[in-house]
């Protein structure tokens, strides 16, 4: 059985307002690419997607891995 998150139901406005919208800064480092999610941003749900645990290598971008920081 799948866990519930409480969006089931709700309109693609208010998904893309709670997961699109997210502001943040991204910056391009010398060997990795680092997304910060700004305090406001909708953390519990992101983090619950587990993207913080590892990072993700993106091959159209010589591999660099794709780190997901939460402030």
């Amino acid at each position: 059985m799948v866990p519930h998150c409480g969006f089931e139901l709700a309109a693609p406005k208010q998904l893309f307002r709670k997961f699109v919208e997210t502001s943040g800064v991204v910056e391009i480092e010398q060997d990795r690419i680092v997304v910060r999610f700004d305090k406001l941003s909708h953390n519990t749900i992101l983090r619950e997607a587990s993207l913080d645990q590892s990072s993700h290598k993106i091959p159209w971008l010589r591999n660099f891995p794709l780190d997901f920081r939460y402030l």
